[in-house]
This record gives C-alpha cells, sequence and structure tokens, in this order.
C-alpha cells in the first residue's frame, strides 16, 4: 500500500511538468555543420527544417561558429539552461507562431555573458566566442 502512495504522489508531481513542457519550445538535437554548410543565414537554414517538418510555425536557430568554446543560453521566459557545441546549430522549433523570444547567451569557458537581447523567427542568432549578432 506504501508504495502505491508514492507512486501516486509521484505521478502528481512530475504532471505539472509535463504539461508545462509541451508549451515551450521544441528543441531538436545538435546539427552538424557538416549537414549545413550550404546555409548562408537562419531563413535558409529554417527552410530546410520546415520542408523537413511542415508542422513547424516558428524557427530560431542558434549557431555557435566557434571552434572550441561551448554557448550556454537561457530563453529568459522558459528559464532552461541548454548548451550549444563548438560548429554546431540548435535549432529551436515551435509548432504554435511565436515571432521571438529574449534570449541570453554565456561563453561557457569564461562564463561570460556575450549576448542578451532578443532573437528572431527564421532568423536566429549566430556566435562566436565573444558576440552574437542576427544570422542574416
Amino acid at each position: 500500500m506504501q508504495l502505491h502512495q508514492i507512486f501516486l504522489i509521484s505521478v502528481m508531481a512530475i504532471t505539472p511538468f509535463c504539461y508545462a513542457q509541451t508549451e515551450q519550445a521544441q528543441h531538436n538535437p545538435n546539427v552538424p555543420l557538416t549537414n549545413f554548410a550550404n546555409f548562408n543565414s537562419g531563413q535558409e537554414f529554417c527552410d530546410n527544417q520546415q520542408a523537413a517538418d511542415p508542422n513547424i510555425k516558428s524557427c530560431i536557430p542558434i549557431y555557435n561558429t566557434n571552434e572550441n568554446a561551448y554557448l550556454n543560453f537561457t530563453i529568459k521566459k522558459i528559464v532552461r539552461i541548454s548548451t550549444v557545441a563548438p560548429k554546431y546549430v540548435l535549432p529551436v522549433v515551435f509548432y504554435h507562431e511565436k515571432d521571438s523570444f529574449d534570449i541570453k547567451v554565456t561563453n561557457a569557458v569564461e562564463n561570460k555573458v556575450i549576448y542578451s537581447g532578443p532573437a528572431y523567427d527564421m532568423v536566429g542568432i549566430i556566435c562566436n566566442y565573444t558576440n552574437c549578432k542576427p544570422w542574416k
């Protein structure tokens, strides 16, 4: 009986997190640079993502051009820290309309904020070791 109560409490505790996850951005696995070497902008990258999954309504890629340092980022209203490996793009996609989100990017080596501001749909940001800018 006690095991049954623990299980029930666990399910009740996890349920709100599962619901909250459905409202968050969908993070696809990191896509290696070699898979998108022909993309010159966030728009081109997102067009390719939407061609592969027509249900994607918004795409905000985060491209780490650095060859050595990982970048940590937090989408401010979601408050979830994620990491982008060197020379990788993290495609943040939404299955509902989303114009932009505020993001904070930190160089993981120095733990220094290198960008804090908006990332826009179909543009995203491109970052190196010291700063980020729109991926146009």
